[in-house]
């Protein structure tokens, strides 16, 4: 099972691997969160920083997909496509006044609005 977040008190964000028939808990990367597994369990996509990153599942190094441009963030939410070749992602203004789903296509690196809509503010 992945999971996400910080461990205990005192410990940053990160990648966690819960093995599901039970041993110790393994931590991929730090500094992540909202991470999502592709639907073939051999890449996930993270946040860091103001950034979607991508990293194969065993742990190797990430690679930064995506920046968020100046004035805007990525929502938490992420999802693949059941093809595993593009990952959705919510963008909103800092102002609050624009919100884009999009997608980020992994061949290419072009991404696609989906959606463009100031009242939207999360997708599932």
């Amino acid at each position: 099972m992945l999971v996400s977040g910080p461990y205990g008190p005192k410990e940053r964000s990160g990648i966690w691997v819960v093995p599901a028939a039970g041993g110790a808990l393994r931590k991929l990367h730090e500094n992540a969160w909202g991470a999502i597994l592709s639907p073939d369990d051999s890449r996930i996509a993270f946040h860091r920083g103001r950034g979607i990153w991508l990293v194969d599942a065993a742990g190797g190094e990430p690679r930064e997909l995506l920046a968020a441009p100046p004035g805007y963030s990525f929502i938490e939410a992420l999802a693949w496509a059941r093809d595993g070749r593009r990952i959705a992602f919510g963008k909103r203004s800092q102002a609050g006044d624009d919100f884009t789903l999009e997608t980020y296509e992994l061949n290419t690196g072009r991404t696609s609005v989906i959606l463009s809509d100031p009242k939207a503010g999360g997708f599932c």
